[in-house]
């Protein structure tokens, strides 16, 4: 499975056949979601001043213009608002998994060794 992670810091154990992309900046992240994944997981903080925003905006243009990148999406954040701002923009249009805790990885992917921070 193709996976795009857009998160500044974090890891986690996918399965070893899964194709993985880490965008590490909002600018990675905003040209990886222009092409076709089997899930995005995101983060809201992407360090500095940047968030996940205006790729969730992205996100939720191309779904409305029925171009969706995914149908998956998994909210990997400890930010509540963050999650919630994720959530409410995206809900509509993809199925949504939270990883909004280090001790939910094991349930998500089965295996419990991300590297959180």
């Amino acid at each position: 499975m193709r996976i795009l992670v857009v998160d500044d810091v974090k890891t986690f154990p996918f399965n070893k056949g899964d194709d993985v992309t880490y965008a590490r900046t909002l600018a990675e992240g905003l040209e990886q979601i222009e092409s076709s994944w089997g899930q995005i997981w995101l983060d809201h903080d992407l360090g500095g001043e940047d968030t996940i925003r205006p790729i969730v905006r992205r996100l939720a243009e191309m779904a409305y213009n029925g171009e969706p990148p995914t149908d998956n999406i998994c909210i990997c954040s400890l930010n509540p608002v963050g999650v919630d701002y994720i959530r409410s923009s995206l809900e509509r249009w993809y199925w949504i998994a939270y990883c909004t805790d280090p001790s939910q990885v094991r349930s998500i992917l089965g295996e419990g060794r991300a590297i959180w921070y």
